[in-house]
């Protein structure tokens, strides 16, 4: 019995639809505590309010969403097409005289209509997301710099444009229980001022241990600062032709700790996936005609950028389209079988979407026009290749007549 057009689309989307969900909360999960560990680990060691976590990790779903939903797509086109494959009920349908291309029209307007989201949510959503997310990320880490301390490791302690101070110790030991301050040893902390090519030492602090405070002043403020026992302090001038040296072996010296969070309300990104399309539309424009190496890279970045916000939301399409022949050929394809199928292809586009960079911007082999599109071409070209050769549902012999009959 040939199953009516509407029913069949139905049973389609509707044994589509968990995978997709599985896989969409798996990969978000998976990704936000790859890349937002460090981040949370900092939060709470810093005893930040919870309500700063929660708010990073809402803010991260903007650009997390917009990678899994496509993962997503593929994993369940492959799991669904292929698990009905393996129990013969593609087989039932072909018999009945539906064609592949019948049993694939659900799955594309799937497609279609998760591209459309994906335009609205990377133009409109993402960008602002972004900023958020890598403001309080920021904040996170100028919260309390010392709290994030490991020895052997060099720390920013904090930056402007006229100094930046690295801080390294050999050991610290932790309080948490007792309520008493962290302490630090073998501490060395290194000013360095920028020159035209490269950072210059200003000052180098040596001392044996130390710990952090709260100064309280008579006016109410408060300044976290770092206190330092039994070393010393080198000052050497611009001139680099002399240095001073000043001895707290016997006593201890304050080093303050500058708040970033009390010299601006939000702090400002520059990066261009968090431009919104007005934004980055007049930086393209702004720096289109300027001169220079850096100019012009930064032109391509912002070029770069622009172009991959149209092409990553066909990533949606690309999948459904190209997980769908894959299923078909593989008639074994069970759920695990599928699962590690669609994480070979979605390797294999995310190498080639992250390499579009530096192939438009550094190497410059391809314009940000074709490279931010390489991705999308080569997972559809792979699809269709193996739709064509696999499933037999074109005639070419009877499109070859048609277009000489027109010609």
């Amino acid at each position: 019995m040939r199953l009516k057009p509407s029913i069949l689309s139905w049973y389609i989307v509707r044994n589509w639809l968990a995978p997709f969900i599985s896989g969409f909360l798996f990969f978000t999960f998976i990704i936000l505590i790859f890349y937002l560990k460090d981040a949370i680990k900092y939060a709470v060691e810093k005893s930040m309010p919870s309500q700063t976590v929660l708010e990073l990790l809402f803010y991260s779903l903007g650009w997390t969403i917009t990678l899994t939903v496509p993962m997503a797509a593929l994993m369940s086109t492959i799991i669904t097409i292929g698990g009905m494959n393996a129990d013969s009920e593609i087989i039932a349908m072909r018999a009945g005289g539906v064609k592949y291309s019948r049993i694939l029209r659900p799955l594309l307007l799937i497609g279609v209509l998760l591209t459309a989201f994906q335009f609205y949510f990377q133009w409109t959503l993402n960008p602002y997301c972004m900023k958020k997310m890598r403001s309080i990320m920021e904040e996170i880490y100028d919260y309390d710099p010392i709290a994030i301390l490991e020895p052997g490791v060099f720390t920013i302690l904090d930056k402007t444009k006229e100094n930046e101070r690295h801080i390294y110790i050999e050991r610290v030991e932790r309080n948490h229980r007792k309520k008493k301050p962290d302490k630090i040893y073998n501490i060395q902390i290194r000013s360095l001022y920028p020159t035209d090519n490269y950072y210059r030492l200003r000052q180098l602090i040596i001392a044996k241990e130390g710990e952090k405070i709260l100064k309280v002043y008579p006016d109410g403020r408060k300044q976290k600062a770092l206190r330092l026992y039994k070393g010393y302090i080198f000052n050497q001038n611009k001139q680099q032709k002399s240095m001073q040296r000043i001895d707290f072996m016997k006593g201890y010296v304050d080093i303050n700790i500058r708040d970033l969070r009390e010299d601006k309300k939000e702090v400002p990104v520059s990066m261009p996936q968090a431009l919104s399309r007005d934004k980055l539309e007049a930086e393209i424009e702004k720096h289109r005609n300027l001169k220079g190496e850096e100019a012009r890279e930064k032109y391509l970045e912002l070029v770069m950028e622009w172009n991959k916000r149209n092409a990553f939301p066909f990533a949606s399409l690309v999948f459904v389209f190209l997980g769908f022949p894959v299923a078909i050929v593989n008639r074994r394809s069970g759920k695990g079988i599928g699962f590690g199928l669609s994480m070979i292809f979605i390797f294999l586009y995310y190498v080639v979407y992250l390499m579009s960079d530096s192939i438009a911007v550094q190497a410059r082999i391809l314009s940000p026009s074709i490279s931010a599109w390489l991705a999308n071409f080569l997972c559809f070209g792979l699809g269709l290749y193996v739709y064509v050769n696999r499933t037999n549902d074109i005639d070419w012999q009877r499109l070859l007549n048609k277009f000489l009959k027109r010609t």
